[in-house]
């Protein structure tokens, strides 16, 4: 929680203790043919209110464009480069105007799993 509170601060958003919920725990995001899904763990004591979302992507060049089947108070389309170097993914964030996904996508490394 104080990871997530910490990012929250420092790209200039409330690290309100229900965002930081809402936004801190273990994320899954699974990419099949053209569909992406992405699921949430939330962190002991917290609640997700949207665990699970899901959406169209394809590949261009370096970047991961987007398309997200529903979001509350952003568009529905993120582009970021993609970076992946052995295990470990990391995106730059490219045109989003959403900043708790800014903040989940662009501020940690995401960890490979073969076979998943």
């Amino acid at each position: 929680k104080e990871k997530m509170a910490s990012l929250f601060t420092d790209m200039g958003l409330a690290a309100s203790s229900a965002a930081v919920c809402e936004n801190a725990g273990e994320y899954t995001l699974t990419l099949a043919a053209e569909r992406w899904q992405l699921r949430q763990a939330a962190l002991s004591g917290c609640v997700a209110q949207t665990p699970f979302y899901s959406g169209d992507w394809r590949l261009d060049g370096d970047q991961i464009v987007m398309h997200w089947d529903s979001v509350r108070g952003c568009s529905l389309d993120s582009t970021y480069a993609w970076k992946l170097e052995g295990q470990s993914l990391r995106f730059t964030l490219v045109d989003d105007d959403c900043l708790p996904r800014i903040v989940m996508f662009k501020s940690l490394p995401w960890t490979r799993q073969a076979g998943k």
